[in-house]
């Protein structure tokens, strides 16, 4: 039983390897941001490099009052971006 759980918990873990992997590879750096391609040439985002390059989590940043501003609801980091969109 133990081994069934323990091959289940790196299956998960390796899923979640590849998956930071295949993001990390499509990441977009553009305005202090990260940004990730959707079809054709429009990209999502913004997403914040800090919680990215710090711990693997993709967190979009908000918008604010000004649509050139955007801020990070888990680590505050706050940017200045200009909306292509």
């Amino acid at each position: 039983m133990e081994l069934v759980q323990e091959n289940a918990e790196l299956k998960a873990r390796t899923q979640g390897l590849e998956d930071q992997l295949r993001i990390r590879t499509q990441l977009v750096v553009r305005d202090d941001c990260y940004w990730l391609p959707r079809d054709g040439q429009e990209l999502d985002g913004p997403f914040c490099t800090n919680c990215w390059d710090v711990r693997k989590d993709l967190v979009r940043m908000w918008r604010s009052g000004n649509p050139e501003y955007s801020s990070c609801p888990n680590c505050k980091r706050a940017i200045t971006v200009r909306r292509r969109d």
